[in-house]
């Protein structure tokens, strides 16, 4: 089936049209003749600013519309930031393709020099940020904060707040690199599953139509983020929990490389684990590996905080 139209649904803020235009780009390229409309929508997430995502919905909420035009086939495909995406999708919707990965690092950003013994307000509204943040920053109190890259700066130049928290990737396709203060290693601040892939969603696509967008995909980053996100199946992420997991693909060495986090509910208790596998160890036996090691390190303590 030769596709001639393609409607993608998008959130409305700057951040996700720009990565909405990446993916059209991309499109463009690689299938010749097609017409693209993007379809700019307001979800819930981004409009109810006043409260935790935890007590309204969880990052889900930034789906909601998106995946309601799908269904109602308003748009065909959706276009995401993985790290917003749960790791259990409602049936029929399925992520058909992902982007090349960008920087997956979190930083900070902040209009003074700050050190480590400081008593900062740093605004970040993800726990796994704060708890392994709080380890650099002992003295630091931190404030949850909403709202999309833009307004979070707003919110720290007003002086609300002497630092915040963010996706490197974000602010790289925004070039704000020069407001970066401080890159968290992959080790110091493990990210969330998924960060810095852009994702390509579709509810009961066909077999043809499917084929079709996913020559657009980026095989390392599916590989990862299937690992990424199948882990956090594992110890039943959600988006309380305090999760940070990181897989990497080194081709000179390989290897491929897992940094997993986790905290219970009150930062006092977590766990963190490195390990390497052969480049060409089935995804399935890493699985079933890592669940052993996860059950060794007592995993069930951490989550039984959350219930």
């Amino acid at each position: 089936m030769k596709i001639n139209k393609i409607i993608i649904s998008s959130r409305a803020s700057k951040l996700a049209v720009w990565q909405t235009n990446y993916i059209a780009d991309q499109l463009r390229k690689k299938i010749k003749n097609i017409e693209l409309e993007i379809l700019k929508l307001n979800t819930l997430g981004d409009i109810r600013l006043d409260t935790e995502l935890s007590k309204i919905g969880g990052k889900g909420l930034f789906l909601k519309e998106l995946e309601e035009s799908l269904i109602k086939k308003q748009s065909d495909i959706s276009v995401h930031s993985l790290k917003d995406v749960p790791v259990v999708l409602a049936d029929g919707f399925k992520i058909i393709a992902n982007s090349v990965r960008d920087d997956p690092r979190d930083v900070l950003i902040s209009n003074k020099i700050v050190n480590s013994n400081d008593k900062l307000i740093i605004g970040t509204s993800s726990l796994r940020r704060q708890y392994q943040l709080a380890k650099f920053y002992p003295d630091a109190k931190f404030i949850p904060i909403r709202g999309n890259i833009h307004t979070r700066i707003a919110k720290l130049n007003s002086g609300e707040f002497d630092a915040i928290v963010l996706a490197f990737a974000a602010i790289r396709r925004m070039s704000l690199e020069k407001m970066v203060t401080r890159i968290f290693e992959l080790e110091e601040c493990v990210p969330a599953p998924g960060q810095g892939i852009i994702s390509v969603e579709a509810f009961k696509p066909s077999s043809s139509f499917e084929k079709e967008i996913s020559i657009i995909n980026d095989r390392d980053s599916t590989l990862c983020s299937q690992l990424e996100r199948n882990i956090g199946r594992l110890v039943s992420a959600d988006c309380t929990m305090p999760i940070g997991c990181n897989v990497s693909i080194n081709k000179t060495e390989q290897k491929i490389q897992i940094l997993f986090y986790i905290a219970d509910v009150s930062g006092s208790k977590d766990i963190s684990i490195k390990k390497d596998y052969k480049i060409d160890t089935p995804l399935q036996r890493i699985l079933m590996d890592f669940k052993d090691i996860l059950e060794e390190n007592h995993i069930h303590k951490i989550i039984n905080t959350f219930k």
